[in-house]
């Protein structure tokens, strides 16, 4: 399913009329066991990884891109996605870090935050504290389900398009195995 959604938001940044159904073209023709040995690679890596202390949010942002590099050639080998998730990451995991920090701070604890303190001044005011504070979450959780969480992986998106033109642009090892022109764009 994350594959999936990665290749949605892929594909509707170059096109107006998208379906639900682009969602699963990475697991149409045979595709579904390669995307899900790639990500099941992915997640032993991580378990691995976890193990350490420093090494964990390091591999975090290595392995970031893998979903969107699937979503984009589900033909990739487990091994090729991961490398290449790699590669596309080398310099780049502190700046994601950062992008992480600003849309957690920004679309997350300060909408939290907010809605906390409306909460209990409405609830201070009328009396009912709990009843203003659940209702201040709820509106919090579903403004973060329409709204942020679209926004988030609207940002995400636009992160690997610009790192995949980067590793293009470079002509760096298996950059050949990027789909060009990418889901409708002129070469």
């Amino acid at each position: 399913l994350t594959v999936g959604a990665r290749r949605f938001f892929l594909e509707s940044r170059v096109r107006d009329n998208i379906s639900i159904a682009a969602m699963f073209v990475p697991f149409g023709r045979g595709n579904w066991w390669n995307v899900t040995k790639a990500m099941l690679l992915r997640a032993v890596y991580m378990m691995l990884w976890t193990c350490t202390i420093i090494g964990f949010p390091i591999k975090y942002y290595a392995y970031r891109m893998v979903p969107y590099l699937l979503a984009e050639n589900p033909h990739l080998k487990p091994t090729e996605a991961i490398l290449l998730s790699r590669r596309m990451m080398d310099g780049n995991k502190w700046r994601c870090f950062v992008l992480d920090l600003t849309l957690y701070l920004h679309w997350s604890l300060i909408p939290t935050v907010l809605a906390a303190m409306l909460g209990t001044g409405a609830g201070l005011l009328t009396g009912k504290i709990v009843l203003c504070q659940s209702i201040a979450t709820v509106l919090t959780g579903l403004l973060s389900l329409l709204f942020v969480n679209g926004y988030k992986s609207a940002v995400y998106t636009e992160l690997y398009v610009a790192l995949r033109q980067a590793q293009i642009d470079a002509a760096a090892p298996l950059a050949d195995r990027f789909t060009v022109p990418a889901f409708g764009e002129a070469a």
